[in-house]
């Protein structure tokens, strides 16, 4: 229980800072950054000078860093929740207390959120890839390389 409720600190205060403010501007700096030297890197990269090419692979590799880090970590809490909330209620059957039976009914899932509706799953790192990656193949169509 007490794992728990640990949990649901980081929870609140993840989403109380995050929510509104963060997530959505790194995302929207990640998709941005990711996509742009994605096209750089495949559009231009034999054109450009060296030194060029090395920032815009390492800003590839930031964006890479930017989609999966701090999503994925976010994702863990609602796997961990869940995890915890099964085995209480494993535990919950073998010792038939009234009080816990209460309590583990008042417990939920616990989610990161960002923006107003949306939360953080394990494999949101991989949808923000997916859509970064889409993006660029887009331009690089668009653009006829």
């Amino acid at each position: 229980m007490r794992e728990y409720q640990h949990l649901q600190l980081i929870m609140k205060n993840l989403n109380s800072t995050y929510q509104h403010v963060i997530m959505p501007s790194l995302q929207a700096a990640a998709i941005v950054l990711g996509s742009t030297s994605l096209y750089l890197n495949i559009a231009f990269g034999l054109q450009l000078p060296v030194l060029w090419l090395l920032i815009c692979i390492l800003s590839t590799l930031l964006c890479i860093f930017l989609e999966s880090v701090p999503f994925s970590v976010a994702g863990k809490i609602n796997t961990l929740s869940n995890s915890i909330r099964a085995r209480l209620r494993r535990d919950y059957v073998v010792n038939k207390n009234r009080l816990l039976s209460r309590t583990l009914k008042s417990l939920r899932e616990m989610k990161i959120m960002f923006g107003y509706s949306n939360f953080m799953e394990v494999g949101t790192c991989l949808v923000f890839l997916n859509f970064t990656a889409n993006v660029t193949i887009n331009l690089l169509l668009t653009f006829k390389i």
